[in-house]
């Protein structure tokens, strides 16, 4: 107990920046730069992407972004990252490319030489992307006409099979989220024609590819979904109708052991439109668009418990938490910026402009 006693001292004489610098050492390399890599996307001229790979820099005992690559590569109107693939065995990390307009399709993207595999066409419009733990596989979600889930073999570059969801043709795919044993798929569909569900949850078996079961959502209307780390909770973002019966926004769970859905906060300042999760499993955070601002949501007292302003009047386009929970990437749909974000403290790392993409956190090869 003593020595519990000592260590809690130390901490506290610390302050936040020295916090946060002792912190971040544990996993910087040797040159003073962070261990994850941020992968980005901006769209190019003529079919081409640039894409980018950033990482954290420790200068004067403060942190920056620093670029580590970058190159134009054949890829045509970018509208989806999926996270690291590692169960290729490589010593590069590879992450998952969806495409969209005309091309529809997904390419593999080699984050240490940074270039690309060939195309898989997949079928019509795609909405969504997402990597099957323990197996490789690349699952993407249409909607429309095309209700289904195409599942690619990236190893092999072609489609491996396919999941029929037989939705209705307003139906959106507005999650598509596994399981970390990599054996069940969510698949959170808003539906758009006023029926009594205004969401559901399919429940996939990703071995078999077929539908287990369908949890509905009630008069929640669903916007946004984020697994929690140890798989045990959905957390399904979105409007819910209240006690006077007007569209409140919520955010509502699901429990996966059980198959039951239930709102855990109603009433909220703003509607969670996208939605990540803390590593940690007891945060979750989502944009304030309107202030520009981010809410951070305590998951066991079900509020919000902090709300971190942005610098330069940043609304996220695509914002990714390292997998040790001490930092968030965020960049900017509006003004152009990129942003490293210190979730202790909630200070703003570093700001640079940028253009406007997409991007992912992955492991650095």
């Amino acid at each position: 107990m003593k020595l519990i006693c000592v260590v809690m001292a130390v901490v506290e004489l610390l302050g936040p920046g020295q916090r946060r610098a002792s912190r971040m050492q544990l996993s910087d390399r040797a040159d003073g730069s962070g261990q994850f890599v941020e992968v980005a996307l901006m769209p190019g001229v003529s079919g081409f992407s640039r894409v980018q790979l950033w990482t954290s820099q420790r200068v004067n005992g403060g942190y920056t972004r620093r670029q580590l690559q970058e190159r134009e590569l054949p890829l045509a109107s970018p509208v989806g990252v999926a996270r690291e693939l590692a169960a290729f065995g490589q010593s590069e990390g590879r992450v998952a490319v969806l495409t969209g307009g005309t091309e529809n399709t997904v390419r593999m993207l080699s984050v240490g030489g940074l270039s690309v595999s060939r195309p898989v066409v997949v079928p019509g419009q795609a909405r969504l992307i997402a990597t099957r733990p323990g197996s490789g596989e690349v699952w993407v979600g249409h909607g429309g006409a095309v209700s289904q889930l195409t599942v690619v073999d990236p190893g092999l570059e072609r489609v491996a099979g396919t999941v029929a969801l037989r939705l209705n043709a307003q139906a959106v795919l507005v999650g598509l989220n596994f399981a970390p044993n990599g054996r069940t798929a969510y698949v959170v569909v808003r539906n758009e024609d006023g029926a009594a569900e205004r969401g559901v949850v399919m429940v996939v078996d990703a071995v078999t590819r077929v539908v287990r079961s369908t949890i509905g959502l009630g008069s929640t209307r669903p916007l946004s979904a984020a697994m929690s780390a140890d798989g045990s909770l959905l957390f399904v973002g979105g409007t819910t109708l209240n006690d006077l019966n007007t569209v409140s926004p919520s955010l509502s769970y699901v429990d996966t052991l059980t198959g039951t859905a239930a709102v855990a906060a109603i009433g909220l300042a703003y509607a969670p439109e996208a939605l990540v999760a803390h590593p940690n499993g007891r945060r979750l955070y989502w944009p304030a668009g309107p202030v520009f601002g981010l809410e951070e949501f305590d998951v066991q007292g079900r509020r919000v418990v902090r709300r971190m302003s942005l610098p330069r009047l940043i609304v996220p386009q695509s914002f990714d938490v390292t997998a040790g929970g001490e930092m968030m990437v965020m960049r900017d749909g509006q003004g152009q910026s990129a942003v490293h974000l210190d979730l202790e403290t909630g200070q703003v790392l570093d700001v640079q402009a940028i253009p406007a993409g997409i991007s992912v956190v992955v492991g650095r090869p």
